[in-house]
């Protein structure tokens, strides 16, 4: 009796890790790209577009062609885009936006059309949006804003026009914006500026105009601005530079110019820069580079020639670079991609252009990979 019972015993403990078994296969999620909210949700044409998420809240600043080519900032409120304040908050047309978020509050870096072309940084206080010290602050005009924020202190990189369209870094010391270090402290004109701030100190990338347009990147060390290994340490010109920190490590990711304008990604080994994987490892022209690291994983995500111009993100795996979902998911052809990793997620922000569908020509659009 006590071996059948046991017999017994043995045969349902089988049956019941089993169907554990075959429960945990049903519970493995499936992870895909997939659209929050509506995809094309502008009122227009949305250009510039600058993606961040904050407590899995995604938000977008773009330029805003139904609002006169002014900035506008929405978010996603869980079912659906909503404005955070006006649409069209700035006194005049806007280009090279930059969105942050610190804190809940949303903050926006752009080129400033209403104030001779300078700088203007807003923040939206939770009523509306007001300046972050003056509106057009800059010297002189400006281009490719980089916007950054650490612990409360608002950072902002363009390639300024009064110092022959060379670098300059402000921050803002709670009454005015400053120079950090030097205005124009580049060699030469320096597009595609791209700023970070790891504990404290800044970090900026630019198409390097003194070096043939290569890849250069940038620290300031408390007393001026020095060179992050070599300059120009790209192969060639260096096209959409991106810049990332993490773990002290700086990342760069660009467009090859020279090798038919590949996605590439560099970081910096504390003696110089190496490739991160095969070097132009797309499968195409890459444009519209945009890097993010995660947990020590690069991602980029670029418009891809190679797939019908639509949106593709990449990782990488610790050897080569692995797709996300599938090559080419936006469905649509792309412009300014815009990528944020939030606690693990792929984010990515995009216009999306369907030559099918006139409601849909270049309006913004948010996917996620994930279950």
């Amino acid at each position: 009796m006590k071996k059948i019972y046991g017999v017994f015993l043995s045969s349902l403990l089988f049956l019941l890790i089993l169907c554990g078994c075959n429960t945990m296969q049903q519970t493995i999620p499936t992870y895909s790209w997939s659209t929050i909210g509506s995809a094309g949700f502008s009122k227009g044409e949305a250009s510039y577009i600058s993606l961040f998420v904050y407590n899995d809240t995604p938000y977008v600043a773009y330029v805003d062609e139904g609002n006169s080519n002014e900035a506008t900032v929405m978010k996603f409120n869980g079912s659906t885009w909503e404005t955070v304040g006006q649409a069209g908050f700035s006194a005049g047309s806007v280009d090279h936006i930059s969105l942050y978020v610190y804190n809940s509050i949303p903050y926006v870096a752009y080129r400033d059309s209403g104030n001779s072309n300078k700088a203007t940084v807003m923040k939206y206080n939770g009523i509306g949006w007001e300046n972050v010290g003056s509106a057009g602050f800059s010297a002189a005009a400006i281009y490719y804003t980089s916007l950054y924020i650490y612990n409360g202190t608002p950072y902002i990189a363009y390639a300024d026009g009064g110092n022959s369209y060379k670098v300059t870094v402000m921050k803002y010391n709670g009454t005015a914006w400053e120079n950090v270090g030097s205005a124009g402290f580049s060699g030469a004109s320096a597009p595609y500026t791209s700023l970070y701030v790891y504990n404290g100190t800044p970090y900026v990338a630019f198409s390097d105009s003194a070096h043939a347009s290569r890849a250069t990147v940038m620290k300031y060390n408390g007393s001026g601005w020095e060179n992050v290994g070599g300059p120009g340490f790209s192969a060639g010109q260096a096209d959409f530079t991106s810049l990332y920190i993490d773990n002290d490590i700086p990342y760069v990711a660009y467009s090859d110019v020279p090798n038919s304008r590949k996605a590439n990604v560099k970081k910096y080994n504390g003696y110089l820069w190496e490739d991160v994987g095969s070097p132009d490892f797309s499968a195409g022209q890459a444009d519209c580079t945009s890097l993010s690291v995660y947990n020590s994983t690069p991602y980029i995500a670029y418009v891809d020639a190679g797939n019908s111009s639509e949106a593709t993100v990449l990782k990488f795996g610790g050897s080569t670079w692995e797709t996300v979902g599938q090559a080419g998911f936006s469905g649509r052809v792309t412009y300014y991609t815009s990528l944020f990793i939030c606690n693990g997620i792929p984010y990515i922000a995009f216009a999306a252009a369907d030559l099918n569908d006139v409601d849909y020509l270049y309006k913004a659009t948010v996917m996620k990979y994930g279950p």
